[in-house]
Protein backbone atom coordinates (compact mmCIF):
# COMPACT_ATOMS: atom_id res chain seq x y z
CA UNK A 1 0.00 0.00 0.00
CA UNK A 2 1.44 3.74 -0.70
CA UNK A 3 2.22 6.08 1.53
CA UNK A 4 -0.45 8.17 0.31
CA UNK A 5 -3.51 5.46 0.22
CA UNK A 6 -4.23 5.12 4.15
CA UNK A 7 -4.47 9.16 4.42
CA UNK A 8 -6.51 9.18 1.12
CA UNK A 9 -8.74 5.94 2.36
CA UNK A 10 -8.98 8.13 5.89
CA UNK A 11 -10.12 11.56 4.16
CA UNK A 12 -12.95 9.84 2.20
CA UNK A 13 -14.69 9.19 5.36
CA UNK A 14 -16.96 11.74 5.82
CA UNK A 15 -17.83 11.59 9.68
CA UNK A 16 -14.23 11.83 10.15
CA UNK A 17 -13.31 14.57 8.35
CA UNK A 18 -16.15 16.69 10.78
CA UNK A 19 -14.51 14.90 13.54
CA UNK A 20 -10.71 16.57 12.27
CA UNK A 21 -12.14 19.70 11.16
CA UNK A 22 -13.75 20.40 14.52
CA UNK A 23 -11.05 19.53 16.66
CA UNK A 24 -8.77 22.02 14.18
CA UNK A 25 -11.26 24.84 14.79
CA UNK A 26 -11.74 24.64 18.57
CA UNK A 27 -7.56 23.83 18.88
CA UNK A 28 -6.80 26.84 17.35
CA UNK A 29 -9.10 29.02 19.48
CA UNK A 30 -7.63 27.60 22.54
CA UNK A 31 -4.51 28.96 21.47
CA UNK A 32 -6.28 32.53 20.70
CA UNK A 33 -7.43 32.52 23.72
CA UNK A 34 -4.27 31.16 26.21
CA UNK A 35 -2.63 34.41 24.10
CA UNK A 36 -5.09 36.30 25.05
CA UNK A 37 -5.18 35.56 28.82
CA UNK A 38 -1.42 36.16 28.82
CA UNK A 39 -1.91 39.35 27.72
CA UNK A 40 -4.23 40.19 29.76
CA UNK A 41 -2.72 39.06 32.83
CA UNK A 42 0.47 40.55 32.32
CA UNK A 43 -1.07 43.79 31.25
CA UNK A 44 -3.20 44.16 34.34
CA UNK A 45 -0.99 42.96 37.05
CA UNK A 46 2.66 43.64 35.61
CA UNK A 47 3.87 40.00 36.57
CA UNK A 48 4.20 36.63 35.18
CA UNK A 49 3.08 35.19 38.64
CA UNK A 50 -0.54 35.27 37.73
CA UNK A 51 0.25 33.68 34.29
CA UNK A 52 2.16 30.90 36.01
CA UNK A 53 -1.15 30.72 38.31
CA UNK A 54 -3.33 30.08 35.56
CA UNK A 55 -0.26 27.27 33.78
CA UNK A 56 -0.83 25.59 37.32
CA UNK A 57 -4.54 25.52 37.98
CA UNK A 58 -4.66 23.86 34.75
CA UNK A 59 -2.51 21.27 35.08
CA UNK A 60 -3.98 20.81 38.60
CA UNK A 61 -7.33 20.05 36.77
CA UNK A 62 -5.85 18.07 34.11
CA UNK A 63 -4.05 15.60 36.80
CA UNK A 64 -7.14 15.06 39.06
CA UNK A 65 -9.70 15.63 36.21
CA UNK A 66 -8.28 13.07 33.70
CA UNK A 67 -9.32 10.20 35.40
CA UNK A 68 -12.47 11.16 35.40
CA UNK A 69 -13.55 12.79 32.14
CA UNK A 70 -12.02 9.48 30.70
CA UNK A 71 -14.30 7.22 33.02
CA UNK A 72 -17.09 10.32 31.25
CA UNK A 73 -15.95 9.67 27.90
CA UNK A 74 -16.75 5.76 28.10
CA UNK A 75 -19.51 5.97 30.14
CA UNK A 76 -21.49 8.53 28.38
CA UNK A 77 -22.54 8.66 24.67
CA UNK A 78 -19.53 10.73 22.89
CA UNK A 79 -20.72 12.57 20.56
CA UNK A 80 -23.71 14.23 22.78
CA UNK A 81 -20.76 14.23 25.51
CA UNK A 82 -18.53 16.23 23.54
CA UNK A 83 -21.52 18.58 22.08
CA UNK A 84 -22.38 19.54 25.68
CA UNK A 85 -18.45 19.99 26.23
CA UNK A 86 -18.24 22.22 23.69
CA UNK A 87 -20.94 24.68 24.77
CA UNK A 88 -20.22 24.74 28.11
CA UNK A 89 -16.32 25.54 27.03
CA UNK A 90 -18.00 28.82 24.75
CA UNK A 91 -20.28 29.95 28.25
CA UNK A 92 -17.04 30.04 29.90
CA UNK A 93 -15.43 31.67 27.37
CA UNK A 94 -18.19 34.14 26.97
CA UNK A 95 -17.46 34.39 30.97
CA UNK A 96 -14.08 35.20 30.85
CA UNK A 97 -14.60 37.87 27.93
CA UNK A 98 -17.01 39.61 30.36
CA UNK A 99 -14.02 39.21 33.13
CA UNK A 100 -11.82 40.88 30.47
CA UNK A 101 -14.26 43.79 29.71
CA UNK A 102 -14.61 44.78 33.23
CA UNK A 103 -11.33 45.06 34.28
CA UNK A 104 -11.73 41.79 36.49
CA UNK A 105 -9.52 40.42 39.19
CA UNK A 106 -7.08 37.89 37.82
CA UNK A 107 -8.16 35.35 40.23
CA UNK A 108 -11.60 35.25 38.67
CA UNK A 109 -9.85 34.96 35.44
CA UNK A 110 -7.53 32.04 37.10
CA UNK A 111 -10.57 29.97 38.01
CA UNK A 112 -12.31 30.37 34.87
CA UNK A 113 -9.33 29.09 33.26
CA UNK A 114 -9.45 26.38 35.60
CA UNK A 115 -12.96 25.55 35.09
CA UNK A 116 -12.70 25.12 30.52
CA UNK A 117 -9.78 22.56 31.48
CA UNK A 118 -12.07 20.59 33.54
CA UNK A 119 -14.76 20.94 30.13
CA UNK A 120 -11.97 20.18 28.17
CA UNK A 121 -10.63 16.84 30.11
CA UNK A 122 -13.37 14.63 29.08
CA UNK A 123 -12.90 15.91 25.36
CA UNK A 124 -9.90 14.45 24.03
CA UNK A 125 -10.24 10.85 25.70
CA UNK A 126 -13.90 10.55 23.75
CA UNK A 127 -12.08 12.32 20.37
CA UNK A 128 -8.86 9.28 20.83
CA UNK A 129 -11.81 7.02 21.47
CA UNK A 130 -13.90 7.70 18.86
CA UNK A 131 -11.43 8.20 16.08
CA UNK A 132 -11.05 4.05 15.41
CA UNK A 133 -14.39 3.85 14.81
CA UNK A 134 -14.34 6.18 12.24
CA UNK A 135 -11.92 5.12 9.65
CA UNK A 136 -10.98 1.85 8.51
CA UNK A 137 -7.96 0.71 10.80
CA UNK A 138 -6.02 0.42 7.83
CA UNK A 139 -5.87 4.17 7.67
CA UNK A 140 -5.95 4.91 11.49
CA UNK A 141 -2.12 5.83 11.33
CA UNK A 142 -2.60 8.66 8.90
CA UNK A 143 -5.89 9.76 11.00
CA UNK A 144 -3.59 9.95 13.92
CA UNK A 145 -1.01 11.24 12.05
CA UNK A 146 -3.44 14.05 10.17
CA UNK A 147 -4.88 15.12 13.80
CA UNK A 148 -1.26 15.39 15.26
CA UNK A 149 -0.15 17.91 11.69
CA UNK A 150 -3.38 19.96 12.72
CA UNK A 151 -2.38 20.30 16.34
CA UNK A 152 0.62 21.27 15.12
CA UNK A 153 -0.52 23.75 12.61
CA UNK A 154 -2.81 25.45 15.09
CA UNK A 155 0.24 25.70 17.20
CA UNK A 156 1.40 28.20 14.43
CA UNK A 157 -1.91 29.74 13.30
CA UNK A 158 -3.57 30.08 17.08
CA UNK A 159 -0.85 32.29 18.37
CA UNK A 160 -0.24 34.53 15.30
CA UNK A 161 -4.09 34.82 15.37
CA UNK A 162 -4.77 36.10 18.90
CA UNK A 163 -1.67 38.69 19.14
CA UNK A 164 -3.46 39.77 15.80
CA UNK A 165 -6.97 40.30 17.37
CA UNK A 166 -5.80 41.71 20.28
CA UNK A 167 -3.69 44.04 18.73
CA UNK A 168 -6.26 45.02 16.17
CA UNK A 169 -9.33 44.98 19.01
CA UNK A 170 -8.96 43.82 22.38
CA UNK A 171 -8.40 40.64 24.78
CA UNK A 172 -12.10 40.50 25.26
CA UNK A 173 -13.16 40.05 21.46
CA UNK A 174 -10.47 37.23 21.21
CA UNK A 175 -11.93 35.48 23.64
CA UNK A 176 -15.49 35.51 21.85
CA UNK A 177 -13.74 34.77 19.15
CA UNK A 178 -12.54 31.33 20.86
CA UNK A 179 -16.45 31.11 22.21
CA UNK A 180 -17.53 30.92 18.58
CA UNK A 181 -14.90 28.06 17.63
CA UNK A 182 -16.70 26.25 20.54
CA UNK A 183 -19.74 26.24 19.20
CA UNK A 184 -18.46 25.74 15.16
CA UNK A 185 -17.13 22.63 16.78
CA UNK A 186 -20.37 21.72 18.58
CA UNK A 187 -22.42 22.47 15.44
CA UNK A 188 -19.94 19.87 13.59
CA UNK A 189 -20.24 16.65 15.90
CA UNK A 190 -24.01 17.41 16.55
CA UNK A 191 -24.31 15.90 13.08
CA UNK A 192 -21.61 13.29 13.40
CA UNK A 193 -23.50 10.21 14.40
CA UNK A 194 -22.66 7.21 16.67
CA UNK A 195 -18.90 7.66 18.30
CA UNK A 196 -20.18 4.51 21.21
CA UNK A 197 -19.64 5.54 24.57
CA UNK A 198 -21.05 3.31 27.31
CA UNK A 199 -24.92 3.31 27.99
CA UNK A 200 -25.72 4.85 24.63
CA UNK A 201 -23.14 1.88 22.92
CA UNK A 202 -24.82 -1.09 25.12
CA UNK A 203 -28.49 -0.06 24.75
CA UNK A 204 -31.18 2.46 23.53
CA UNK A 205 -28.93 3.39 20.07
CA UNK A 206 -31.42 3.03 16.67
CA UNK A 207 -28.71 1.99 14.20
CA UNK A 208 -29.44 -2.12 14.58
CA UNK A 209 -25.59 -2.99 13.46
CA UNK A 210 -23.93 -0.63 15.86
CA UNK A 211 -26.17 -2.21 18.57
CA UNK A 212 -24.95 -5.56 17.47
CA UNK A 213 -21.37 -4.58 17.39
CA UNK A 214 -21.50 -2.82 21.10
CA UNK A 215 -23.58 -5.71 22.79
CA UNK A 216 -21.51 -8.12 20.75
CA UNK A 217 -17.99 -7.48 21.08
CA UNK A 218 -15.69 -9.59 21.81
CA UNK A 219 -12.19 -8.22 23.71
CA UNK A 220 -9.43 -10.81 22.97
CA UNK A 221 -6.50 -8.02 24.51
CA UNK A 222 -8.21 -7.94 28.05
CA UNK A 223 -9.65 -10.10 30.45
CA UNK A 224 -13.65 -10.24 31.82
CA UNK A 225 -11.65 -8.66 35.09
CA UNK A 226 -11.56 -5.47 32.83
CA UNK A 227 -14.81 -5.61 30.86
CA UNK A 228 -17.39 -3.27 32.13
CA UNK A 229 -20.86 -2.48 31.25
CA UNK A 230 -22.14 0.95 30.78
CA UNK A 231 -24.24 0.96 34.29
CA UNK A 232 -20.83 0.82 36.33
CA UNK A 233 -20.28 3.81 37.80
CA UNK A 234 -17.53 6.54 37.43
CA UNK A 235 -15.16 5.26 40.13
CA UNK A 236 -15.33 1.73 38.77
CA UNK A 237 -14.77 2.71 35.61
CA UNK A 238 -11.62 4.39 35.98
CA UNK A 239 -10.41 1.19 38.47
CA UNK A 240 -11.06 -0.83 35.08
CA UNK A 241 -8.84 1.57 33.23
CA UNK A 242 -6.36 1.46 35.82
CA UNK A 243 -6.42 -2.85 35.69
CA UNK A 244 -6.48 -2.72 31.98
CA UNK A 245 -2.99 -0.61 31.89
CA UNK A 246 -1.56 -3.23 34.58
CA UNK A 247 -2.92 -6.24 32.71
CA UNK A 248 -2.93 -5.38 28.76
CA UNK A 249 0.67 -6.00 28.16
CA UNK A 250 2.95 -3.07 26.90
CA UNK A 251 0.78 -0.67 27.88
CA UNK A 252 1.84 0.25 31.46
CA UNK A 253 5.19 0.86 29.81
CA UNK A 254 3.73 3.03 27.26
CA UNK A 255 2.35 5.18 30.17
CA UNK A 256 6.18 5.36 31.61
CA UNK A 257 6.98 6.50 28.64
CA UNK A 258 4.78 9.48 28.15
CA UNK A 259 5.37 10.61 31.68
CA UNK A 260 9.08 10.67 31.22
CA UNK A 261 8.27 12.58 27.93
CA UNK A 262 5.77 15.06 29.67
CA UNK A 263 8.34 15.28 32.69
CA UNK A 264 10.86 16.73 30.02
CA UNK A 265 8.61 18.97 28.56
CA UNK A 266 7.42 20.48 31.93
CA UNK A 267 11.52 21.39 31.99
CA UNK A 268 11.37 22.91 28.91
CA UNK A 269 8.76 25.17 29.73
CA UNK A 270 10.64 27.21 32.14
CA UNK A 271 14.20 26.53 30.77
CA UNK A 272 13.75 27.89 27.24
CA UNK A 273 13.38 31.59 28.12
CA UNK A 274 16.46 31.43 30.25
CA UNK A 275 18.25 29.71 27.48
CA UNK A 276 16.92 32.57 24.93
CA UNK A 277 18.11 34.73 27.28
CA UNK A 278 20.98 33.84 28.85
CA UNK A 279 22.86 31.08 26.71
CA UNK A 280 21.82 32.84 22.97
CA UNK A 281 21.46 36.43 23.63
CA UNK A 282 18.03 36.66 21.99
CA UNK A 283 16.59 38.23 24.94
CA UNK A 284 13.08 36.72 26.48
CA UNK A 285 11.05 37.26 23.39
CA UNK A 286 13.54 34.75 21.75
CA UNK A 287 11.50 31.99 23.19
CA UNK A 288 8.84 32.44 21.00
CA UNK A 289 11.51 31.36 17.86
CA UNK A 290 12.40 28.52 20.11
CA UNK A 291 8.98 27.14 19.85
CA UNK A 292 8.32 28.35 16.62
CA UNK A 293 11.74 25.54 15.41
CA UNK A 294 9.87 22.46 17.02
CA UNK A 295 6.32 23.40 15.37
CA UNK A 296 8.51 23.52 12.07
CA UNK A 297 10.50 20.45 12.76
CA UNK A 298 6.77 18.58 13.00
CA UNK A 299 5.29 19.99 10.06
CA UNK A 300 8.40 19.13 8.25
CA UNK A 301 8.27 15.56 8.61
CA UNK A 302 4.27 15.86 8.90
CA UNK A 303 3.57 14.39 5.21
CA UNK A 304 5.56 11.29 6.48
CA UNK A 305 3.90 10.57 9.23
CA UNK A 306 1.65 8.04 8.04
CA UNK A 307 4.65 5.86 7.36
CA UNK A 308 4.58 4.92 10.77
CA UNK A 309 3.35 2.70 13.23
CA UNK A 310 3.21 -0.07 10.48
CA UNK A 311 4.58 -3.75 11.49
CA UNK A 312 7.67 -4.80 14.15
CA UNK A 313 9.37 -1.04 14.12
CA UNK A 314 6.77 0.45 16.20
CA UNK A 315 8.63 -0.12 19.23
CA UNK A 316 12.18 0.73 18.12
CA UNK A 317 10.70 3.84 16.56
CA UNK A 318 9.15 5.55 19.37
CA UNK A 319 12.26 5.14 21.40
CA UNK A 320 14.36 6.78 19.01
CA UNK A 321 11.90 9.64 19.00
CA UNK A 322 12.44 9.61 22.99
CA UNK A 323 16.15 9.76 21.72
CA UNK A 324 15.00 12.38 19.54
CA UNK A 325 13.35 14.86 22.01
CA UNK A 326 15.62 14.68 25.02
CA UNK A 327 18.59 14.67 23.50
CA UNK A 328 18.37 18.16 22.05
CA UNK A 329 16.81 19.62 25.08
CA UNK A 330 19.91 17.86 26.77
CA UNK A 331 22.67 19.74 23.76
CA UNK A 332 21.33 23.06 24.81
CA UNK A 333 23.63 23.13 27.76
CA UNK A 334 26.53 23.41 25.62
CA UNK A 335 24.78 25.03 22.42
CA UNK A 336 25.27 29.14 22.09
CA UNK A 337 24.58 29.88 18.64
CA UNK A 338 21.33 30.24 17.31
CA UNK A 339 21.90 28.89 14.60
CA UNK A 340 23.10 25.77 15.75
CA UNK A 341 19.98 25.41 18.54
CA UNK A 342 17.48 25.95 15.48
CA UNK A 343 19.05 22.85 13.82
CA UNK A 344 18.62 20.91 16.65
CA UNK A 345 15.18 22.32 18.03
CA UNK A 346 13.99 21.32 14.39
CA UNK A 347 14.94 17.44 15.60
CA UNK A 348 13.28 17.60 18.41
CA UNK A 349 9.86 19.37 16.45
CA UNK A 350 10.04 16.29 14.35
CA UNK A 351 10.71 13.58 16.87
CA UNK A 352 7.64 15.13 19.51
CA UNK A 353 5.25 14.85 15.67
CA UNK A 354 6.49 11.01 15.57
CA UNK A 355 6.07 10.29 18.90
CA UNK A 356 2.49 11.95 19.10
CA UNK A 357 1.38 9.24 16.06
CA UNK A 358 3.46 6.26 17.14
CA UNK A 359 1.86 6.74 20.77
CA UNK A 360 -1.91 7.29 20.02
CA UNK A 361 -1.39 4.25 17.33
CA UNK A 362 0.02 1.70 19.28
CA UNK A 363 -2.88 2.84 22.02
CA UNK A 364 -5.50 2.31 20.16
CA UNK A 365 -4.49 -0.77 18.73
CA UNK A 366 -3.28 -2.34 22.01
CA UNK A 367 -6.56 -1.34 24.21
CA UNK A 368 -9.95 -2.60 23.62
CA UNK A 369 -12.18 0.02 22.21
CA UNK A 370 -14.76 -0.07 25.47
CA UNK A 371 -11.55 0.82 27.70
CA UNK A 372 -9.90 3.67 25.30
CA UNK A 373 -11.27 6.42 26.51
CA UNK A 374 -10.73 5.77 30.48
CA UNK A 375 -6.99 4.09 29.82
CA UNK A 376 -6.39 7.19 27.56
CA UNK A 377 -7.57 9.77 30.26
CA UNK A 378 -5.47 7.69 33.25
CA UNK A 379 -2.51 8.21 30.90
CA UNK A 380 -2.91 12.16 30.28
CA UNK A 381 -3.65 12.96 34.02
CA UNK A 382 -0.45 11.13 35.02
CA UNK A 383 1.45 12.58 31.87
CA UNK A 384 -0.59 16.36 33.07
CA UNK A 385 1.13 15.26 37.11
CA UNK A 386 4.85 14.10 35.52
CA UNK A 387 4.33 17.69 33.67
CA UNK A 388 3.45 19.64 36.48
CA UNK A 389 6.49 17.83 38.44
CA UNK A 390 9.14 18.75 35.94
CA UNK A 391 7.89 22.91 35.89
CA UNK A 392 7.41 23.00 39.81
CA UNK A 393 10.94 21.00 40.21
CA UNK A 394 13.14 22.63 37.20
CA UNK A 395 13.52 26.15 39.79
CA UNK A 396 15.02 24.75 42.59
CA UNK A 397 17.26 22.42 40.59
CA UNK A 398 18.77 26.04 38.71
CA UNK A 399 18.54 27.17 42.04
CA UNK A 400 20.70 24.70 43.45
CA UNK A 401 22.59 23.43 40.87
CA UNK A 402 22.60 25.80 37.36
CA UNK A 403 20.83 26.07 34.29
CA UNK A 404 23.15 23.88 32.34
CA UNK A 405 22.66 20.68 34.96
CA UNK A 406 19.13 21.22 34.51
CA UNK A 407 19.42 20.77 30.88
CA UNK A 408 20.94 17.54 30.91
CA UNK A 409 18.87 16.13 33.82
CA UNK A 410 15.83 16.92 31.79
CA UNK A 411 16.84 15.70 28.37
CA UNK A 412 18.69 12.81 30.35
CA UNK A 413 15.31 11.61 32.08
CA UNK A 414 13.92 11.36 28.50
CA UNK A 415 16.69 9.49 26.97
CA UNK A 416 17.31 7.31 29.94
CA UNK A 417 13.82 6.29 29.81
CA UNK A 418 13.86 5.48 26.39
CA UNK A 419 16.76 3.31 26.82
CA UNK A 420 15.27 1.17 29.99
CA UNK A 421 11.84 1.08 28.09
CA UNK A 422 13.08 -0.26 24.98
CA UNK A 423 12.19 -3.84 25.71
CA UNK A 424 8.78 -3.75 26.36
CA UNK A 425 7.98 -1.49 23.96
CA UNK A 426 9.20 -3.71 21.68
CA UNK A 427 7.41 -6.69 23.16
CA UNK A 428 4.08 -4.88 22.49
CA UNK A 429 4.62 -3.71 18.93
CA UNK A 430 5.84 -7.61 18.17
CA UNK A 431 2.88 -8.36 20.12
CA UNK A 432 0.89 -6.87 18.06
CA UNK A 433 2.30 -8.03 14.47
CA UNK A 434 2.41 -11.58 15.96
CA UNK A 435 -1.15 -11.49 16.50
CA UNK A 436 -0.96 -10.19 12.98
CA UNK A 437 0.69 -13.20 11.60
CA UNK A 438 -1.34 -15.71 13.44
CA UNK A 439 -4.48 -14.96 11.69
CA UNK A 440 -2.39 -14.47 8.52
CA UNK A 441 -3.29 -17.74 6.58
CA UNK A 442 -7.46 -16.74 7.68
CA UNK A 443 -6.97 -13.40 5.91
CA UNK A 444 -5.77 -15.00 2.67
CA UNK A 445 -8.88 -17.50 2.60
CA UNK A 446 -11.09 -14.43 3.33
CA UNK A 447 -9.29 -12.16 0.74
CA UNK A 448 -9.36 -15.13 -1.87
CA UNK A 449 -13.69 -15.08 -1.42
CA UNK A 450 -15.21 -12.42 -4.01
CA UNK A 451 -16.77 -11.17 -0.79
CA UNK A 452 -13.69 -9.29 0.69
CA UNK A 453 -11.58 -9.04 -2.06
CA UNK A 454 -11.36 -5.30 -1.50
CA UNK A 455 -11.47 -5.08 2.13
CA UNK A 456 -8.43 -3.76 4.06
CA UNK A 457 -6.11 -5.74 6.10
CA UNK A 458 -7.03 -4.76 9.21
CA UNK A 459 -10.68 -5.15 8.81
CA UNK A 460 -9.46 -8.79 7.26
CA UNK A 461 -7.39 -9.14 10.67
CA UNK A 462 -10.47 -8.62 12.59
CA UNK A 463 -12.41 -11.07 10.55
CA UNK A 464 -9.58 -13.64 10.64
CA UNK A 465 -9.63 -13.07 14.98
CA UNK A 466 -13.01 -14.11 15.22
CA UNK A 467 -13.10 -17.00 12.86
CA UNK A 468 -13.07 -20.52 13.62
CA UNK A 469 -11.79 -23.36 10.98
CA UNK A 470 -13.45 -26.60 11.13
CA UNK A 471 -13.75 -30.09 8.94
CA UNK A 472 -17.45 -31.30 8.23
CA UNK A 473 -18.52 -34.60 7.37
CA UNK A 474 -21.01 -35.32 3.89
CA UNK A 475 -24.10 -34.87 5.25
CA UNK A 476 -24.12 -32.62 7.99
CA UNK A 477 -26.44 -29.47 9.12
CA UNK A 478 -24.41 -26.34 9.03
CA UNK A 479 -27.16 -24.61 9.42
CA UNK A 480 -31.10 -25.12 9.56
CA UNK A 481 -33.86 -22.83 7.95
CA UNK A 482 -35.85 -20.53 10.68
CA UNK A 483 -32.65 -20.62 13.53
CA UNK A 484 -31.08 -18.13 14.96
CA UNK A 485 -28.71 -16.25 12.81
CA UNK A 486 -25.66 -16.04 14.73
CA UNK A 487 -22.69 -16.75 12.03
CA UNK A 488 -21.25 -16.27 8.47
CA UNK A 489 -19.60 -19.48 6.60
CA UNK A 490 -17.26 -19.63 4.19
CA UNK A 491 -16.49 -22.77 2.78
CA UNK A 492 -12.52 -23.13 1.75
CA UNK A 493 -12.92 -26.84 -0.22
CA UNK A 494 -15.56 -28.93 -0.96
CA UNK A 495 -19.36 -28.45 -1.61
CA UNK A 496 -22.71 -27.52 0.29
CA UNK A 497 -26.39 -28.16 -0.62
CA UNK A 498 -28.66 -24.81 0.32
CA UNK A 499 -32.42 -25.96 0.68
CA UNK A 500 -35.21 -23.87 1.16
CA UNK A 501 -38.79 -24.33 2.21
CA UNK A 502 -41.16 -21.65 0.87
CA UNK A 503 -43.34 -19.35 2.51
CA UNK A 504 -46.34 -21.34 2.79
CA UNK A 505 -44.18 -23.78 4.37
CA UNK A 506 -45.25 -27.00 1.80
CA UNK A 507 -42.57 -27.10 -0.65
CA UNK A 508 -38.85 -27.66 0.30
CA UNK A 509 -36.51 -27.57 -2.77
CA UNK A 510 -32.44 -26.67 -3.67
CA UNK A 511 -32.02 -23.50 -4.49
CA UNK A 512 -28.38 -23.76 -4.70
CA UNK A 513 -24.75 -25.64 -4.29
CA UNK A 514 -21.89 -23.44 -3.53
CA UNK A 515 -18.20 -24.50 -3.41
CA UNK A 516 -14.70 -23.08 -2.54
CA UNK A 517 -14.81 -19.80 -2.11
CA UNK A 518 -18.70 -19.00 -1.59
CA UNK A 519 -20.27 -17.79 1.81
CA UNK A 520 -23.53 -18.55 3.01
CA UNK A 521 -25.28 -17.24 6.70
CA UNK A 522 -25.14 -14.07 5.43
CA UNK A 523 -28.86 -13.01 4.88
CA UNK A 524 -29.92 -13.17 8.07
CA UNK A 525 -27.11 -11.62 9.95
CA UNK A 526 -27.43 -8.44 7.55
CA UNK A 527 -31.29 -8.39 7.64
CA UNK A 528 -31.91 -9.50 11.22
CA UNK A 529 -33.92 -12.36 10.70
CA UNK A 530 -33.66 -15.71 11.05
CA UNK A 531 -31.72 -18.35 9.12
CA UNK A 532 -33.75 -18.06 5.67
CA UNK A 533 -32.35 -21.66 4.04
CA UNK A 534 -30.78 -24.78 5.39
CA UNK A 535 -27.36 -25.60 4.83
CA UNK A 536 -26.15 -29.06 4.43
CA UNK A 537 -22.34 -30.45 3.34
CA UNK A 538 -22.78 -32.44 0.17
CA UNK A 539 -19.14 -33.09 0.35
CA UNK A 540 -16.74 -33.85 3.38
CA UNK A 541 -15.96 -29.76 3.44
CA UNK A 542 -13.57 -27.27 5.53
CA UNK A 543 -14.86 -23.92 6.37
CA UNK A 544 -14.46 -20.71 7.93
CA UNK A 545 -16.88 -19.75 9.98
CA UNK A 546 -16.95 -16.15 10.83
CA UNK A 547 -18.64 -14.89 14.18
CA UNK A 548 -21.84 -12.63 13.31
CA UNK A 549 -21.80 -9.54 15.77
CA UNK A 550 -18.14 -9.07 14.25
CA UNK A 551 -18.87 -9.66 10.75
CA UNK A 552 -21.24 -6.87 10.57
CA UNK A 553 -19.72 -4.58 13.02
CA UNK A 554 -17.03 -4.78 10.44
CA UNK A 555 -19.52 -4.24 7.50
CA UNK A 556 -20.15 -0.63 9.30
CA UNK A 557 -16.97 0.92 9.08
CA UNK A 558 -17.08 1.61 5.12
CA UNK A 559 -19.65 3.93 3.96
CA UNK A 560 -19.99 1.76 1.27
CA UNK A 561 -22.10 -1.82 1.04
CA UNK A 562 -19.80 -4.17 -0.66
CA UNK A 563 -22.00 -4.94 -3.67
CA UNK A 564 -20.77 -8.84 -3.92
CA UNK A 565 -22.82 -9.25 -0.63
CA UNK A 566 -25.51 -7.31 -1.61
CA UNK A 567 -26.16 -9.14 -4.66
CA UNK A 568 -25.74 -12.52 -2.80
CA UNK A 569 -28.59 -11.22 -0.35
CA UNK A 570 -30.93 -9.65 -3.35
CA UNK A 571 -30.47 -13.28 -5.05
CA UNK A 572 -30.77 -15.49 -1.62
CA UNK A 573 -33.97 -13.52 -0.95
CA UNK A 574 -35.64 -13.38 -4.35
CA UNK A 575 -35.06 -17.39 -4.15
CA UNK A 576 -36.45 -17.88 -0.97
CA UNK A 577 -38.01 -15.19 0.83
CA UNK A 578 -39.09 -12.80 -1.85
CA UNK A 579 -41.50 -11.01 0.24
CA UNK A 580 -38.32 -9.77 2.44
CA UNK A 581 -36.86 -7.81 -1.01
CA UNK A 582 -40.01 -5.04 -0.29
CA UNK A 583 -38.40 -4.17 3.07
CA UNK A 584 -35.61 -1.88 3.32
CA UNK A 585 -32.48 -2.48 1.01
CA UNK A 586 -29.50 -4.34 2.66
CA UNK A 587 -27.80 -0.60 2.35
CA UNK A 588 -30.12 0.71 4.44
CA UNK A 589 -30.38 -2.01 6.85
CA UNK A 590 -26.84 -1.26 7.98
Amino acid sequence: MSDERPFRAAWAQRRWRRLLIAFAVSTTGDFIATIAIVIYLVERTGSASWVAAVAIARLVVMTVGGPIGGALADHYDRRRLMVTLDVIRAFVMMGLSVVAVADGPPLVMVLLSALSMAATTPFRPAAVAATPRLVDQDSLTAANAAEASVAQLAWFVGPAAGSAVVAISSTSVALVVNAMTFLVSAALLSGIGDLGGGRHAAAGISDPAASVEADARVDVAASAETSVESEIGILAGIVAGASAIRRIPGLLALSMFLMATLFAFGIEQVVHVLVAQHRLGMGAKGVGVLAACIGAGGLIVAPFSSRLGRGTKSGALIVLTGIGMGAPLASLAIITRPTIAFGVLLIEGAATLGFEVLYITLLQRACPDELLGRVYALQDSAGAFARLLGSLAIPVLIAVASLETSLWVGGGVLVGAAVLLFPALQRLSNRLETDRLNVAPIVEHLRASGLFADAGEASLERLARASTRFASAAGECLIRQGNASDAMYLVTSGEVVVTSTDESGTLTSEVDRLSSGAWFGEVGLIRSVPCTATVTTATSCELLRVDGPTFVSVLTQPDAFPDPLQRSITVGLARSHPSLLDDETPTAAL
